[in-house]
């Protein structure tokens, strides 16, 4: 073999291993920019100036002031000559809507035994067979007044416009309560860090 050819094969290899090189760390950082990127497309929380307390539900929650709280009339207290607490109010297994807010997020409570790691392998069941794909692993928040299981999926509805799902679901004594968002993908990302504020202020009473 000639030496031109040699050489020309060194070279070869080389450039190949640089390209490899090359490609690797691009890859590297355009998979570090998309998701600081991401991150960076995310509006800081509104705070939570308001607090919603229903005493027939026992909880206890945060929310932007510029929302307003259309509530269940099944749990308003003004509607009842006597007090009476969520074990009168909810059937067994049914989950019950206590009061909702603007763009989408309710928050519901629920009679049931089971445990919270069991309501959230059911409740993924449940969306799979429906036809949703989770938007990554599971989230957890823990507090001192609550720990919860955070659930997201999205869904493309008939309008064609991305839809996302959020359902934040925490337990005590038999109760489930569960804190829902649904709204489109452009609000989603003015609202998330604030739904994670909200959720963070749950008060299972």
């Amino acid at each position: 073999m000639k030496r031109w050819q040699v050489g020309l094969g060194i070279l070869i290899v080389v450039g190949v291993g640089v390209t490899l090189v090359d490609y690797k760390k691009w890859r590297w950082e355009e998979t570090r920019r998309f998701g600081h990127g991401y991150e960076e497309q995310l509006e800081p929380a509104v705070p939570l100036t308001k607090v919603y307390q229903n005493d027939i539900a026992g909880v206890r929650v945060k929310y932007p002031g510029e929302w307003g709280a259309e509530e269940n009339s099944k749990f308003n207290l003004q509607n009842s000559n006597v007090i009476v607490r969520w074990e009168e109010v909810l059937e067994e297994e049914k989950r019950e809507l206590v009061v909702q807010w603007p763009g989408g997020v309710r928050l519901y409570i629920e009679n049931t035994d089971k445990n919270l790691a069991d309501i959230a392998d059911t409740e993924v069941k449940e969306l799979e067979s429906e036809g949703a794909s989770l938007a990554g692993d599971r989230e957890y928040i823990n507090t001192d007044e609550a720990s919860l299981v955070i659930l997201t999926w999205e869904e493309v509805p008939e309008t064609g416009n991305l839809v996302v799902w959020q359902r934040a679901m925490a337990q005590k004594k038999g109760r489930l309560v569960v804190l829902e968002a649904e709204m489109a993908k452009t609000e989603w990302l003015k609202w998330k860090k604030t739904l994670e504020e909200i959720y963070r202020s749950l008060v299972i009473i």
